[in-house]
């Protein structure tokens, strides 16, 4: 059957047997919906643009993504049979895991299988699963952004891919995978080294199984020059994964790292941790935009070993006009050590006369988002605030006047579904100031 439109199923009858193929070769996006799992022996995408489901379909023998053949879940399964295959998938040609949608096939006993995923149509993220144990059925997607616990939490802002992939298996089975994931290198957060980084899994009851320091980390083989993989084996249980390196594992002790600039010249370092084991203590380091290198700035004693929380405070005497980096190096009584996030702190640009100098929190945000007015170039009475997608729609647009240490708060982001954003603020001076946040 060959199709220019979409395929509406209407009647009760959903299961299609034989071995033809239904074949979308329309020029626009195509659309299969039923009134429930839709069933066919071969599938082929020939759009050049892409085929949405608006119900579950099982393909029984054959996918085929020869031209541009890009499938989009949306809340939809697409499940290959137990002898199905995939071809004719790349950087151009794969299924689009949008949003709670997975794409399901069968791993065989000593068998490769290639889940070809991304998040949007320009973002091919596949994962490649290889089972030394015994057949096993899974279902997989990838989502934007990494998250500290996995699923939840707040999202991790630098040393890691902004990627979480979300692997399950059926349970029937005794698999043992050897997973290796690819991502591009616009995927990369800030200071992700990709010469040293590993897949780390998010494992019940909460912890991070994370690479061994540091003979878990090795260089990602490059893919095509914009594309990178790793791979890791040994899974024989499955939650959601990501890719770091092994300059985040400050242990999940610790609940909150932030830095604030207080005045031009001094910058004020806040941290808390739920509880501790032999902490000796924290270094305190800093690496500013000129430099190359982080130097340690002063040190912190820990409180050794204790079950309570504990807050912690230091204050960098920076008068620095440019971006200022900081984390900090946990360090054990053994003298191990891990390192936290980085956060960066602005300058105060006193000296010039259009620098504007604005924060908003919280980041990720919930309901509220607050934008506060540190500085404002001379002369400046108004602004325009728009809240933009990552495909470029403006989804809130506001006109408000603004001066010196002035607050301002925006209350529909609640309305927002989560991911991320860009707020843009154009001034009425003409400079435009654009920051991005993360909706819950």
């Amino acid at each position: 059957i060959y199709l220019d439109f979409d395929w509406t199923q209407t009647g009760a009858l959903t299961s299609y047997a034989g071995n033809g193929w239904m074949w979308y070769q329309g020029t626009t996006d195509q659309i299969i919906s039923a009134p429930s799992v839709f069933i066919v022996p071969k599938l082929r995408v020939d759009n050049g643009q892409k085929l949405i489901l608006a119900q579950d379909v099982d393909v029984t023998t054959s996918l085929d993504l020869m031209n541009n053949g890009l499938i989009e879940l949306g809340q939809y399964n697409l499940r290959l049979g137990a002898s199905g295959v995939i071809s004719n998938y790349d950087a151009n040609n794969f299924i689009i895991t949008n949003t709670t949608g997975t794409l399901k096939q069968t791993i065989g006993a000593g068998s490769t299988v290639v889940f070809p995923i991304g998040t949007v149509n320009t973002s091919y993220t596949p994962a490649t699963l290889t089972n030394t144990g015994s057949v096993d059925d899974f279902k997989v997607r990838v989502k934007d952004q990494a998250l500290r616990y996995g699923t939840s939490g707040p999202a991790l802002t630098d040393h890691a891919v902004d990627k979480t992939w979300l692997i399950d298996d059926s349970g029937s089975g005794a698999p043992n995978i050897l997973l290796k994931l690819q991502w591009n290198l616009s995927d990369q957060l800030p200071f992700f080294n990709n010469l040293s980084c590993g897949i780390a899994h998010y494992e019940p009851p909460g912890l991070w199984n994370n690479p061994p320091v540091p003979a878990g980390f090795s260089a990602a083989n490059p893919v095509g020059g914009t594309a990178y993989e790793q791979s890791r084996g040994g899974f024989t249980n499955f939650s959601p994964f990501i890719v770091r390196d092994n300059l985040i594992f400050l242990s999940e002790d610790l609940l909150s790292f932030d830095a604030k600039r207080l005045n031009s010249d001094l910058v004020k370092l806040d941290w808390t941790m739920v509880k501790e084991s032999n902490n000796k203590g924290f270094e305190i380091q800093r690496l500013l935009e000129n430099e190359t290198v982080f130097q340690t700035i002063g040190f912190v004693d820990g409180q050794g070993t204790t079950t309570n929380t504990t807050y912690y405070t230091f204050n960098d005497v920076n008068s620095f006009t440019d971006i200022s980096y900081y984390r900090l190096k946990q360090i054990d009584s053994d003298n191990s050590y891990t390192y936290s996030v980085i956060r960066s702190v602005d300058g105060l640009k006193d000296h010039d006369p259009s620098y504007v100098d604005i924060s908003t929190y919280p980041n990720p945000v919930v309901d509220e988002l607050i934008i506060e007015f540190k500085k404002i170039p001379k002369g400046v009475k108004s602004a325009t605030f728009k809240i933009i997608n990552v495909a470029g729609q403006i989804l809130y647009e506001l006109d408000h006047e603004i001066k010196y240490n002035q607050f301002i708060q925006i209350d529909k982001v609640e309305q927002l579904v989560p991911a991320a954003y860009m707020l843009s603020i154009d001034l009425d001076n003409g400079h435009r100031v654009s920051q991005k946040f993360v909706k819950n």
